[in-house]
Formats: C-alpha cells, sequence, structure tokens
C-alpha cells in the first residue's frame, strides 16, 4: 500500500510521506520539502531540491537530487545524493542500525 500527500506550496509543502513494500517510485520534492520512507524494499528516485529526507524500515534505497539533512533508521537502506543543500560543508546526517549507508553520488 502507498500513501503519497503532496502540496502545491513549495514553502509550506506538507511532508512527502511513502509507506509501503516492494514497489518502485518516481517521485518530484517541492522546494525544501521533506520526505518521509517508511517500509522495505522501495525503490525511490527523488528529483527536485528536498529538505530532510528520513528514512525507517529495512532494504530501502533511494536515490535524490538534492537534500539538506538525512536520518535512516532501520537496517540496510541505502541513500545516494547528488547535492548537499544543508549550509554545512558535510550533509548532516543521523544512521540507527545496522548497514545503512549515505553517500554522495559523484557525478
Amino acid at each position: 500500500m502507498l500513501w503519497l500527500l503532496l502540496t502545491a506550496q513549495a514553502a509550506d509543502a506538507a511532508p512527502l510521506v511513502i509507506n509501503g513494500a516492494n514497489a518502485q517510485h518516481d517521485l518530484v520534492c517541492e522546494a525544501g520539502q521533506e520526505v518521509l520512507v517508511q517500509g522495505s524494499r522501495l525503490r525511490i528516485n527523488l528529483k527536485g531540491s528536498c529538505g530532510k529526507i528520513t528514512v525507517r524500515g529495512s532494504n530501502n534505497r533511494i536515490s535524490v537530487d538534492g537534500l539538506s539533512h538525512a536520518v535512516i533508521e532501520g537496517s540496510a537502506n541505502d541513500l545516494t545524493y547528488r547535492r548537499n543543500l544543508s549550509d554545512a560543508d558535510t550533509l548532516p546526517t543521523r544512521k540507527i542500525g545496522t548497514r545503512n549507508k549515505i553517500a554522495h553520488a559523484q557525478d
């Protein structure tokens, strides 16, 4: 089952919420929009400039153009990003669990 919550207002956009299992999705973040991924074996490609991305679950693979913060809770989750949109030199991250990876994609 997949639930998506999207709004048209970029600055005040409600979080993009993705729940489910065994699914693949290509989605677009509004500027600075937070993203919550909850599930297992999800394959998600996020275009645009996301805010904080939180991943909860296991065996999820997330690819994102840009984000400002990453949190991964669970096991064997992979998040790959192309642009760090935070004000920090390195992307602020937090990993809780085992075998979770956050990587900067080299263009």
